[in-house]
């Protein structure tokens, strides 16, 4: 007699896929990323990345899903998000270095080490190569993981 088991995984943060529970529960996993269960119970998955020169790079809700977006040159690059919402987690990384502005939609917010910037403030990364800061969306704001070089 064959038996069927239900597995449920619940993922609150991995680094290297930037995915959470929500994404799971609510179905917010997409093609952008493919998720591996291992015969060992590890998860792998890869993630979308897009290089970015422009001065300024106006993101949507679609290209904040699953997908890191770096600094492909050393110039200053100013990132302007899409409102806060859940099922929205992107990534940023410094790959030839510069400072790197995340600018919020109006009047939201970003919290970063737990504290906000202000309405309409943005945060700034300090220009260093190998800078990373991982948002997730929420409404109103975006709430950022641990990060590294980021004010």
């Amino acid at each position: 007699m064959k038996k069927l088991f239900l597995v449920a995984v619940f993922v609150t943060a991995v680094v290297g896929n930037i995915f959470s529970q929500e994404h799971l529960t609510k179905g917010y996993i997409d093609s952008l990323i493919a998720v591996t269960i291992e015969a060992s119970g590890t998860i792998t998955g890869n993630l979308k990345e897009v290089f970015n020169s422009s001065a300024t790079v106006a993101l949507t809700a679609d290209s904040c899903r699953n997908i890191v977006h770096t600094n492909a040159d050393a110039d200053a690059i100013e990132f302007d998000l899409p409102a806060g919402a859940y099922g929205l987690c992107t990534g940023f990384f410094d790959g030839a270095g510069g400072a790197m502005t995340l600018d919020p939609n109006g009047s939201e917010y970003i919290v970063v080490n737990g504290v906000s910037a202000g309405a309409g403030t943005s945060v700034v990364s300090d220009g260093t190569r190998g800078r990373y800061i991982v948002l997730l969306g929420r409404p109103g704001y975006w709430e950022a993981l641990p990060s590294s070089g980021w004010e």
